[in-house]
């Protein structure tokens, strides 16, 4: 083989076998069963509140709670062309809270969240965000959610002790909603009859009926006394109490929606089943049945780092949840999403060390999904993640680590290559200078 055909070779060679290598280490790197993985932002410490929203280009944001060693921020996060960029909402030296976030057909970013004394809202649809607040009096629980239209919404419980022997609570429930851009006391509701310790859990405005509000509530009576979940409608008479379910401190409302046929979906933890268990249910707010729940998965130990429920335009259901199982030492985040058939199962990440904590889903209009929740790896470190089932941005990500390791093993090997092909000649040179004068004999060399 002459020189040149040997080098061409081995070069050939090398680059083939970058290229093979790299694709496959960088696609094992960047993927798990066909899922992208992109850390945003470092946080110092856990926090269990997220919202997620793609605007109207397809773009993902991210709302987050940052707990830093010095302060609360709320930060946003907006992905362009695969990068990151953060910016920070709000500051706060109390505990962040419920963040919920939209983003219209104008492209303006809407957030809300609660900490301990304030409701809050804020918009950027002049660049930077602007945050209106009101001051709330002996807050016990608040829900917040924002309406199709942009305007947040807010039920506060509040609780009043009465300084008397025995001592006893009295409970509001008060409307607030963003009038005017300002926060507006609508209005408040006394406790119903007969019940005690009360809390509101979750709120839904469709733009189309009175808002919902979902409250646990201790009802009092001769015989017994028992806690339940139930559903109202805040309208301009006193709280009339539709609905009584989930008659369990063991079971948890987790998240709920509207779907574009006015009926409500709820997401709940039931924590009385061992191992505990995810349940959907779907009604009108008026009357439910405890035996149209649907059990959507078995999350294990880690039902309770939060789930999220997501219902797309075509009124398709998939919810996002952190699932962990201490008899086979599996954490993982997976996505449901439900059919006619029953619920489809697909598991973003397994791993024995990282815990993904209250993941928030987006589905766009081509089904795949967006997640974005905080991951932990059991050693304090806490990163705010994001994932996608983009298949598409995997290969891509896979073919621009290759270029980069053929790039790298391009410029190692060849060196190496020259060097060897230099020794190679200054050898043949050697061994016809000594055949010359008759100090070595290639034939006799080549003898058997």
């Amino acid at each position: 083989m002459k020189v040149a055909d040997w080098r061409t070779f081995v070069g050939v060679g090398l680059v083939v076998t970058a290229v093979f290598f790299g694709t496959v280490l960088s696609y094992e790197h960047w993927s798990s069963d066909g899922w992208y993985e992109q850390s945003i932002d470092d946080v110092s410490r856990s926090s269990f509140s997220v919202a997620t929203a793609l605007d109207p280009s397809g773009r993902m944001h991210a709302v987050y709670h940052a707990d830093e060693v010095d302060y609360n921020a709320i930060k946003h996060a907006v992905r362009s062309d695969g990068r990151w960029e953060i910016s920070t909402v709000a500051q706060s030296s109390d505990y962040i809270s419920d963040l919920e976030m939209t983003i219209g057909e104008d492209s303006v970013v809407r957030v809300s969240w609660w900490d301990s004394s304030k409701v809050h809202y804020a918009t950027n649809a002049g660049g930077d965000f602007d945050v209106v607040s009101a001051e709330m009096d002996e807050p016990h629980a608040v829900a917040m959610t924002i309406d199709p239209s942009g305007n947040a919404h807010a039920l506060v419980t509040t609780q009043h002790f009465v300084d008397s022997y025995p001592s006893y609570a009295v409970y509001h429930h008060e409307y607030w909603a963003i009038t005017s851009g300002e926060w507006v006391l609508v209005r408040t509701y006394s406790a119903p009859e007969q019940t005690g310790d009360q809390r509101v859990e979750e709120l839904l405005v469709d733009g189309q009926n009175d808002p919902c509000a979902f409250i646990w509530l201790k009802y009092n009576f001769t015989s017994s006394t028992y806690y339940s979940l139930a559903s109202t409608f805040l309208g301009d008479s006193p709280l009339e109490i539709h609905g009584l379910f989930a008659h369990s401190d063991e079971t948890t409302l987790v998240d709920t929606e509207y779907d574009s046929e006015g009926l409500i979906h709820l997401l709940m933890r039931d924590g009385s089943h061992e191992p505990s268990r995810l349940l959907h249910w779907v009604g009108d707010g008026q009357n439910w049945d405890m035996g149209d729940a649907e059990t959507i998965d078995y999350a294990g130990d880690n039902a309770w780092l939060g789930a999220d429920l997501c219902i797309d335009p075509q009124d398709d259901v998939f919810v996002a949840y952190s699932s962990s199982f201490s008899a086979f030492s599996t954490r993982q985040c997976e996505v449901a999403e439900r059919s006619e058939e029953g619920w489809t199962i697909d598991a973003l990440r397994e791993s024995e060390s990282t815990t993904w904590i209250s993941p928030s889903l987006a589905v766009d209009s081509e089904g795949i999904y967006h997640v974005a929740g905080f991951v932990s790896d059991g050693a304090g470190t806490l990163t705010m993640t994001y994932a996608n089932s983009d298949g598409h941005e995997v290969l891509m990500q896979s073919l621009s680590d290759a270029a980069l390791y053929t790039v790298i093993a391009v410029v190692i090997s060849w060196p190496t290559a020259f060097a060897l092909i230099r020794w190679q000649e200054l050898r043949r040179a050697e061994r016809e200078k000594l055949a010359s004068i008759g100090l070595y004999d290639d034939q006799l060399r080549k003898a058997p």
